[in-house]
Order: structure tokens, then sequence, then C-alpha cells
């Protein structure tokens, strides 16, 4: 857990580069604002219309902040091999509840995209096997 983390106090804030998709259409330059057409590099034969930058730029997404939320509880998954008393008194301290899984649990070994194991792929709906 981040230092300085109060449960039901703290807001997390999930943020990724390409959060904001980009303002302009598609077809429009980011950098001089005009449309594709209107470049030199994409065959614009009219002597009328200015040409503003000589290359096309495609308008690209921004960074921010697509999730907030503040945490109420913490929860760790432990095998009943590694929640030993020890360590149940370590994470209690830190505030997070252990939930114990039973040692052979398929569901919580490895990843259920592992390869050789077929009933270790989840089967979603309308998808074919």
């Amino acid at each position: 857990m981040p230092k300085g983390l109060v449960l039901g106090e703290t807001w997390v804030l999930l943020a990724h580069l390409d959060a904001v998709p980009a303002k302009q259409a598609e077809d429009e330059c980011a950098a001089c604002g005009k449309w594709k057409r209107h470049h030199a590099d994409h065959g614009c034969t009219d002597p009328t219309l200015l040409v503003q930058c000589q290359e096309y730029q495609v308008p690209k997404p921004t960074p921010g902040i697509f999730c907030a939320f503040v945490p109420s509880a913490v929860e760790l998954l432990l095998k009943e091999s590694d929640a030993t008393p020890e360590r149940r008194e370590k994470e209690l301290k830190r505030g997070v509840t252990v939930v114990t899984v039973p040692d052979d649990d398929r569901d919580h070994q490895g990843s259920v995209w592992d390869k050789g194991d077929e009933d270790s792929q989840p089967e979603l709906p309308g998808m074919p096997s």
C-alpha cells in the first residue's frame, strides 16, 4: 500500500497517457488545424488553398485521469501455506484483510491463460471454443 494511504479518506486517481481522445477530427491536422486535403503531401492542387504546414500530423490523444475513487478496504489473497499467523498479523497491522484460499485451488494458481491445460481457458459467451 502507498505510504500515507488512509482507507476511507485518501483519493486514488487512475491515469493513462491516451485517456482523452483527440479533439480534432481524424482528417484535421494537429499542427495547423487545416483539413488533410489542404496539405501538399496529400495531393492538393488548388492554388487558392494555403498550405499551412508541409506534413500532415495525425491528431493524438492526450494524458488524463479516467477514474477516481476512495478505497474502503484492501484485501490480500494468500494460499493457506503462505497465510502464517505472523504474516496475518503483519498484514492486519497494515490494515489489510487477508483472504485465504486452498493451496490446490486451480483458480488461484498461475494464470488462467497458461498454455497446456484445456480446463484453464475461460469460456466467454458468444466466443467459439
